[in-house]
């Protein structure tokens, strides 16, 4: 990037759409810069928003409800936790980017008792000494809820969408495979005054768990970039990038969208993990196969998928098959 081979593409808009991208833009912002248009977010902001312990202790600035929460700087100080903690708890790496979860699909780690909690660190590629653990809050898939916005230096929406999210694989703690759009303003009012309360400007995530004991929605984890539901977003009228790209380069984005104003009742659908989702809450007794096939019978995007540009999905296939092999091999073979 820094280098002749990108000469190429001098004066183009960088969108870091990973929290390790993220980390590189931050270490290298001022260089980059040099060559490249970075996001107007600040750079104190981005990190913030990468650190769980950080992201928490803004929530309760905010005054925005969330999990309790612990931070363990090493592995020494979870044992003078022991006594206090009440389980079960969530267990996450401080950053998450840093971390290699033997399980991809598990979002988190959830302990019930010290010894759980103890055992979580076995479950990693590299070792992680800085946690955060939180309470847990009890609740099915349906009970998250997703605020997307970009907002301009003075912390004024120009974009916004709200999302619910219908299963995850595994379910109830994994990663999101099937989600639709809508418009939630108590999820909007919620996410808006949290990121305010950071000082964000540009694009931002805010995820929220309904706490089935009372009622209320409960930060869960935010991102300053962009994430995999952006068809989705497109598809219903939303184009953050494209948004971000003319504001960026000083191009005329019209003014502000009115909340809500976009289509709603579109699905999000990953097929490969929601089947999984559903082989699983059948064996459990949560679904039925005509329960399952009622539920995807709805207009829905594909996270990659275009008839007009088939390619992004085919290098996806072809890096999770690569992926998985490796995995397998790894696992499975003796000095693999």
């Amino acid at each position: 990037m820094l280098g002749p081979e990108s000469d190429r593409l001098a004066g183009s808009v960088l969108f870091p759409c990973g929290d390790d991208c993220i980390e590189i833009v931050i270490r290298n912002a001022e260089r980059l810069r040099q060559k490249f248009i970075l996001e107007e977010i600040a750079t104190e902001v981005r990190e913030q928003l990468l650190d769980k312990l950080s992201t928490y202790h803004a929530a309760a600035g905010a005054e925005v409800p969330a999990p309790a929460f612990w931070h363990a700087a090493s592995i020494g100080e979870i044992g003078g936790l022991e006594g206090t903690l009440p389980f079960p708890l969530v267990v996450k790496p401080r950053h998450s980017h840093r971390y290699k979860p033997v399980d991809k699909q598990r979002k988190y780690y959830r302990a019930e008792d010290i010894a759980d909690v103890y055992r979580y660190f076995s479950l990693s590629d590299v070792q992680v000494s800085d946690v955060v653990l939180t309470e847990f809050i009890p609740g099915r898939d349906g009970d998250n809820y997703g605020y997307f916005a970009y907002l301009d230096g003075d912390g004024r929406p120009l974009a916004e969408f709200t999302k619910r999210y219908l299963r995850r694989y595994p379910p109830d703690r994994g990663i999101a495979c099937y989600g639709i759009s809508d418009w939630n303003p108590g999820v909007r009012e919620l996410g808006l005054r949290f990121l305010h309360h950071v000082g964000l400007s540009g694009l931002a995530h805010v995820e929220f768990k309904r706490d089935q004991r009372d009622g209320k929605l409960k930060l869960i984890e935010s991102n300053a970039r962009f994430t995999s539901n952006e068809s989705m977003h497109v598809a219903c009228g939303v184009d953050f990038a494209v948004l971000a790209y003319n504001r960026l380069t000083g191009r005329d984005i019209g003014p502000p969208m009115q909340p809500g104003a976009y289509r709603q009742g579109l699905r999000m659908w990953w097929p490969g993990s929601d089947f999984r989702a559903f082989l699983a809450l059948r064996e459990d007794g949560r679904t039925t196969l005509r329960q399952w096939l009622d539920s995807v019978l709805h207009p829905y995007r594909l996270p990659a998928f275009e008839w007009s540009d088939p390619w992004p999905s085919v290098a996806t296939l072809l890096l999770r098959t690569a992926g998985a092999a490796r995995d397998f091999v790894c696992r499975f073979v003796p000095n693999g």
